[in-house]
């Protein structure tokens, strides 16, 4: 299990402390909720970290910003990246899609969030460090482990679609992990997780 991220040290910190108020001193400007606000203030963290002794640009504050909006559970939201950007722009008019983007690709590939789509193609993130995750792993590994062990025993092959969708349905209508819009791209990462 991952160590939960000691904050209270890491704030004492001058270069984090700083990082973390000057974020909230930006984002403040837009209308966040405080569960967002702490979250969005978290992944900029993580972040800092990540690139120490470096300092994140502003930009990246609102790519942070928009990755917390498109969570999951904010399905459906109205939020697209071009309503996003022009929301950004009345207040930092440099600001543009591509600069978005490219921050959510570091945001991305550096924490590892992963993204997953609704029907409409459009993106969601989970934070690695979430329940959702842990969730989806805890419950692969129970659901492989019990195959497995079962398979052995009795001396038959797992039928890994059998496998796989008891796991989704698991996922989706017990733990109710994530919105069922996520089907497809909840069994891709379930697939990946199974060694075959």
């Amino acid at each position: 299990m991952e160590e939960i991220l000691p904050l209270n040290s890491i704030l004492k910190n001058k270069h984090y402390k700083d990082i973390v108020l000057y974020a909230s001193q930006i984002l403040e400007q837009f209308v966040i909720s405080d569960m967002l606000f702490a979250r969005v203030l978290d992944v900029i963290l993580r972040y800092s970290l990540m690139i120490y002794p470096n300092i994140p640009p502003k930009y990246l504050y609102f790519s942070a910003y928009f990755i917390i909006l498109r969570h999951p559970f904010s399905y459906p939201t109205k939020i697209t990246r071009e309503s996003f950007v022009e929301e950004i722009k009345l207040k930092y008019p440099n600001y543009r899609i591509s600069t978005l983007d490219w921050y959510l690709r570091e945001i991305i590939e550096k924490l590892k969030f992963v993204r997953i789509h609704d029907p409409n193609s459009f993106p969601y993130y989970i934070d690695p460090i979430s329940l959702i995750l842990k969730a989806i792993d805890y419950t692969t590994y129970d659901f492989y482990r019990d195959s497995v062990f079962n398979s052995l025993i009795n001396k038959q092959v797992i039928n890994y679609i059998i496998l796989i969708d008891q796991i989704i349905d698991s996922l989706l209508n017990k733990l109710k992990i994530l919105p069922k819009v996520f089907e497809k791209d909840l069994r891709d990462i379930v697939k990946e997780k199974i060694p075959v």
